[in-house]
């Protein structure tokens, strides 16, 4: 492996058998990142007992947020050079 690769990308993604409880504690996981707490304390409020764990789903739901954002964007812009195109 060189240097220049990134540590997270070979990080496989999680995985969970019940998809709307695995949404939830991302979202919550998430939130209380935002609010400071610790990857162990975030474990210990949504069940996860591994920092690790809780460190990959944080970073993972806000790449997966980015990424949306960026798409979101996209979108936006192509819509106003496609007006500004047909309003000539």
């Amino acid at each position: 492996m060189t240097g220049t690769a990134r540590a997270d990308s070979l990080v496989a993604p999680i995985r969970c058998r019940n998809r709307p409880l695995a949404a939830q504690r991302r979202a919550q996981a998430v939130e209380l990142a935002v609010q400071g707490f610790t990857y162990e304390a975030i474990g210990a409020k949504i069940g996860i007992a591994n920092r690790g764990t809780v460190h990959r789903m944080v970073h993972q739901a806000l790449r997966e947020r980015a990424a949306r954002g960026v798409e979101e964007l996209r979108r936006v812009n192509y819509d106003r050079l496609e007006a500004l195109i047909l309003a000539r």
